[in-house]
């Protein structure tokens, strides 16, 4: 979604899934999660002028099963589900058209402001060098990806977080590495 504005094209990038998905960002660094911020990298590159990403979230979709007691549970549990999991740069909030001015968000999970007009604690917000930081770390993923591509370096190197192998989770090939 974009909105012009002036000078600024702001920008809000919306990824529709069909599965869970890990929508945080604290593993950007190992060269995984990186499908909304390559989104972001993308929009910096797409013509519009001066480009200001003012959120990156996933939207899950085709959830069989949500559990309440009753038909109004139901329905808020369904929006609940269906809400926008992702992040919000810092001080930008109010120019996200579809949810305006809300103290607790109706749109996207975890996201409220307090009456100081501060983000609550829950809240994933990025602030203005946070996102800088990511989009260096998303565009030298980026470029370390193309240098391996075009020197054929495609090392077998499962990337190992908490004792956990997430690169191999669905690889057809993974009892070949071991």
């Amino acid at each position: 979604m974009t909105i012009e504005d002036n000078d600024n094209t702001y920008v809000i990038v919306v990824d529709y899934k069909t599965g869970t998905i890990e929508d945080s960002i604290n593993e950007c660094k190992y060269g995984l999660h990186l499908q909304l911020p390559i989104y972001i990298i993308l929009s910096k590159y797409s013509g519009l002028k001066n480009v200001k990403v003012t959120g990156f979230y996933y939207q899950t979709l085709l959830q069989n099963i949500v559990k309440a007691d009753n038909e109004e549970d139901f329905i808020k549990n369904k929006k609940d589900y269906l809400k926008l999991k992702g992040y919000t740069l810092d001080r930008t909030y109010s120019v996200i058209p579809f949810d305006k001015n809300e103290e607790i968000s109706k749109v996207i999970k975890s996201m409220s402001i307090t009456k100081d007009g501060v983000y609550g604690y829950h809240s994933k917000v990025l602030t203005e060098n946070e996102m800088t930081r990511l989009e260096k770390l998303v565009e030298d993923k980026i470029k370390q990806a193309g240098k391996s591509i075009i020197n054929g370096d495609f090392a077998i190197n499962p990337i190992m977080i908490a004792e956990n192998n997430y690169s191999c989770k669905y690889c057809k090939f993974r009892d070949l590495c071991f």
